[in-house]
């Protein structure tokens, strides 16, 4: 179970980043072209790129909470003896945690951009939405996410050995 979990949280990751990818060319190609389905495409996939990350950071704070030290990024940011306070807080104690962080905050703010000025800007809403499409683009390719060094990388085999095995060979 906890693998599909951390599997449905890089998937989200990875979706994450096509989602905010796809709202810059579609505010773009809609305000070229006059195109109001397009810009509006582009408005959406600000408000998809939120929920997916959303998906994403609740996954790893639940492998975090749980103490699922098969995920790398768990098991370099806390420990089965951290207060509750410090595990929520481990999600920025590393940097693919903290850009999925703040990336996260980045869309929650971009969401709500969208939902209040969608109709009271309509003019402006595809340079913004460009805009703030591409800023939550960083911080998802930024964390290389469909790569090995995303914050969902487990350790081969899932196994973690939090003490290492020295092994003295004598000649």
């Amino acid at each position: 179970p906890c693998d599909s979990m951390i599997e449905i949280g890089y998937f989200a990751l990875c979706l994450a980043l096509l989602a905010s990818g796809y709202g810059v060319l579609a505010s773009a190609v809609g305000v070229q072209r006059s195109h109001l389905g397009m810009v509006r495409s582009g408005e959406n996939a600000i408000i998809a790129t939120c929920a997916l990350l959303t998906v994403a950071v609740v996954v790893l704070w639940q492998a975090l909470l749980s103490h699922d030290f098969q995920v790398e990024y768990v098991a370099e940011n806390s420990n089965r003896s951290m207060p509750m306070f410090y595990l929520v807080t481990a999600l920025w104690g590393g940097q693919n945690g903290s850009l999925l962080f703040w990336g996260w905050i980045l869309s929650l703010y971009s969401s709500a951009v969208v939902a209040l000025y969608r109709q009271r800007y309509r003019e402006l809403m595809p340079y913004v939405v460009a805009n703030l499409a591409f800023a939550s683009f960083f911080p998802s390719g930024s964390t290389k996410v469909c790569s090995r060094n995303s914050s969902f990388r487990t350790f081969p085999g899932g196994i973690y050995d939090p003490v290492p095995v020295i092994t003295l060979q004598v000649l």
